[in-house]
């Protein structure tokens, strides 16, 4: 069976492609932020997994530094690219900007990044930011529609009116807490005198989405409305951004961008000593005695010995976030047109408050609970011995599933993903993990499954180790072989091993390949190419019909140890999600076997070798032609 390789030129240094495991609670890989990976080259697969578990691209560290700068600064293009493409901000008119430009070592670095000048506005790639800014750009009421949750407006000079949600002011300030509680009632709306219309938007801005732009001259006007709300960090920021510009000569920017000083805008997004909006929300999310501006009570079914001693807890909370789950958006139209102030529902008996905890912490927070570890193992306790509250062994992979499930009945499939990247899965568990994957649709648990399988399906084979075309050619008329040539030829294996052993060198002497035959034979048997026929070919002909790269099954590896659970596995799926899986597998062993122990020469061979432990192990399934390019669509 034979593959086009779309990647001929690919070598061996192709780390940007592997995977890694991203740690959600301090957002590192291998124990380092994004801006540590930024500064050198040839991490963008680290870069990629953490952007695309929520990393700010464009955070701030101590330095005043974003990862863009240090991509500058290094000439790492490949993940400069990329971080400008996931909505890194470069604006040559603030200090930030100005700096990334001229830190740029080559002028392809400068060329790129001026290709993203007019980029002055991130792109808010994690759910919740998104969700909080799209809300609060349909408040403004201008004819247009108003957010149903929205419970409080403020009107603005030029009798504009603009809408927001008690409970993210009252998290985002203090001050406002207070205020909105003495002085308003659901749907009031309050005058705001000698306060721009402009200086107010962008205020509100910052408290739905942590990101400031606002102009230099409603720049004054905005710090005094940020310190009126205790916010003090925040006009600093502002300020030290201001007094940058002010520090510009006016005739420079009139010159070069038509514009005047007061014109132009300040950008803040991910600054290190402002507080952040998770933060202030998880913060609110803990305060469950007080918790301000609850519209709606949430009932979850506390399971008991009986089902006459089942109990119900009942969870505050806000509509404004719930509703990022699709059963609370079903549940919240048929409560629109309730006169009710304060909605009390209920969600399905078989999620646990365990797992209910955890998805409403991360519709708040898009975090699973910092102590969720702690919860699963009082929960084993009761569960298991009520009366027992010594240690137990706990799986906390069936917590995390079961936070998988609670996310899957509640249409809310955001939290899958910090589940999924918070288990431990090994060659146990993992058929276990990937049932569960594909029952409950997780695409992140299924990944980290299908890397742990092709793990399993690579360790059966390796490289074996035979002469090369050249070392043939030199055995039978007696001429030294070129090491250069053999090195190239087989660069995985040492000098002193390149050269078989003397009686292998003969005129009998057979070279292992594979060729296509019949799955059952291909995994034990290899052909021979005689060396006599070696020397009577020309050398492009024995080039073509005698590979360099060959090899070979080891029958004691843990995968054909382990083929009566891909059988199993193979009863309890549906035929198209068992023969989907398998395929992504063989990719995804195919693409780690070329980076870390096979060449690329060697990608045909690999493959069909692939395709036979496959066929044996799992009872016959012949996998599909072209998997791959139809694998890279399944997953785009």
């Amino acid at each position: 069976m034979s593959r086009e390789n779309g990647n001929n030129g690919q070598n061996g240094n192709t780390t940007d492609e592997e995977a890694f495991l991203v740690d959600e609670r301090t957002m590192t890989v291998d124990g380092l932020p994004l801006h540590i990976w930024c500064r050198t080259p040839g991490n963008l697969a680290k870069v990629r997994a953490l952007v695309e578990r929520g990393a700010d691209v464009n955070a701030v560290d101590e330095h005043d530094a974003t990862p863009v700068y240090y991509c500058a600064l290094t000439g790492n293009a490949p993940v400069l690219r990329f971080l400008l493409e996931a909505g890194a901000v470069l604006d040559p008119k603030t200090f930030v900007g100005e700096r990334v430009l001229y830190a740029a070592l080559t002028p392809e670095i400068k060329r790129l990044l001026l290709q993203y000048r007019e980029q002055t506005l991130p792109s808010y790639t994690d759910a919740l930011t998104e969700h909080l800014r799209a809300v609060l750009e349909g408040n403004e009421n201008v004819g247009g529609h108003v957010d149903d949750d929205a419970d409080v407006g403020f009107r603005l000079e030029g009798n504009r009116c603009i809408w927001a949600h008690r409970v993210v002011l009252a998290a985002r300030s203090p001050i406002f807490e207070k205020i909105l509680e003495k002085r308003t009632s659901p749907g009031k709306v309050l005058r705001l005198k000698q306060v721009s219309a402009d200086a107010f938007e962008a205020f509100l801005r910052y408290l739905y989405t942590s990101t400031v732009s606002v102009r230099v001259r409603h720049a004054e006007e905005f710090m005094t409305i940020a310190q009126r709300f205790h916010l003090d960090e925040l006009a600093q920021e502002v300020d030290r951004q201001r007094q940058w510009l002010l520090r510009k000569r006016e005739h420079k920017y009139e010159v070069v961008t038509h514009q005047r000083l007061e014109d132009l805008h300040i950008n803040l997004f991910g600054a290190s000593r402002v507080h952040r909006l998770e933060q202030d929300l998880e913060h609110l999310l803990s305060r469950t005695d007080n918790m301000p501006f609850v519209d709606v009570y949430v009932q979850v079914t506390c399971p008991g010995p009986t089902y006459e001693e089942c109990s119900l807890l009942v969870y505050p909370a806000h509509w404004l976030f719930l509703r990022r789950a699709e059963y609370f958006r079903a549940l919240r139209d048929f409560y629109r047109d309730r006169s009710s102030a304060c909605a009390i529902v209920r969600i399905p008996s078989n999620i646990s408050p365990f797992a209910f905890e955890c998805v409403l912490h991360h519709m708040y927070h898009s975090k699973l609970p910092r102590n969720w570890r702690e919860k699963a193992l009082d929960c084993a306790r009761l569960r298991r011995e009520p009366c027992n509250h010594h240690a137990v062994d706990v799986d906390m992979n069936e917590f995390l599933v079961e936070i998988i499930a609670a996310a899957d009945l509640l249409g809310y499939p955001h939290v899958k993903q910090s589940a999924a990247s918070a288990m431990e899965i090994n060659r146990i568990n993992v058929f276990g993990l990937i049932y569960a994957a594909v029952c409950y649709q997780s695409r992140a648990l299924r990944a980290a499954c299908v890397r742990i399988l092709a793990e399993m399906l690579l360790d059966a084979v390796q490289p074996l180790l035979v002469p090369s075309v050249t070392a043939i050619s030199c055995s039978a008329t007696r001429v030294p072989e070129p090491g250069s040539i053999a090195e190239a030829l087989v660069p995985h294996v040492d000098s002193q091993s390149r050269l078989p052993p003397a009686d292998s060198r003969t005129r009998d002497s057979s070279i292992a390949t594979s060729q296509e035959s019949n799955h059952a034979s291909q995994c034990s048997s290899i052909a021979a190419v005689s060396a006599t026929d070696t020397c009577t070919m020309p050398s492009w002909q024995v080039l073509n019909q005698c590979p360099t790269h060959v090899v070979q099954v080891d029958r004691h590896a843990t995968v054909f140890q382990r083929a009566r659970d891909f059988i199993a596995l193979r009863q309890v799926l549906s035929a198209v999600e068992f023969s989907e899986i398998m395929e992504d597998v063989r990719e995804e062993a195919l693409r780690l076997g070329l980076v870390h122990k096979f060449s690329s020469a060697v990608r045909d061979a690999l493959g069909e070798t692939l395709d036979c432990i496959v066929f044996e192990i799992t009872d016959g399934l012949v996998l599909a032609e072209g998997s791959a390019e139809r694998t890279t669509r399944h997953h785009a």
